[in-house]
């Protein structure tokens, strides 16, 4: 049975830049969590799940450009007070098995940034942050935040 996750922001946004700063938001929350924070991050192809990452990502001291995961599965960004690692398995079907080994470079502290287009819940129980991005037209999104 699926629990009721607790709902931190609802939001239309009108651009790039709304979006990232949406990411921005959740960065500051993350920013004061010590232990290892898990986001799962559901969208379709182009409704700006990079783009939010952006934001989030400039909120815990990273510098350099976040560029999206998808060829390569994994990319490790070190950040001023966090390090982010950004996992793009749109195109994996990922079993409980295969989840030891993609995250054993995770160390206690670092941020878990999961993109994907499905519900993940199930696989990542312990997950910190759902952000469901819809894409409404060309420039507008919805964005839901929820808390486990």
């Amino acid at each position: 049975m699926q629990t009721q996750n607790k709902k931190i922001i609802s939001k239309k946004t009108n651009s790039f830049e709304e979006t990232k700063e949406i990411g921005k938001f959740l960065g500051q929350k993350i920013k004061f969590i010590k232990k290892t924070v898990i986001v799962l991050l559901e969208g379709k192809i182009g409704s700006g799940k990079t783009s939010f990452t952006k934001g989030l990502a400039k909120s815990l001291g990273i510098k350099k450009n976040i560029n999206s995961p998808t060829f390569v599965l994994m990319k490790t960004y070190f950040g001023s007070t966090r390090n982010l690692h950004h996992i793009d398995i749109y195109r994996f079907v990922l079993k409980p098995e295969n989840l030891e080994e993609l995250l054993e470079e995770v160390e206690i502290g670092d941020v878990l940034v999961i993109e994907t287009y499905q519900d993940l819940r199930k696989l990542f129980s312990n997950f910190n942050f759902r952000v469901k991005i819809d894409y409404l037209s060309e420039n507008q999104r919805n964005i839901l935040i929820e808390l486990n």
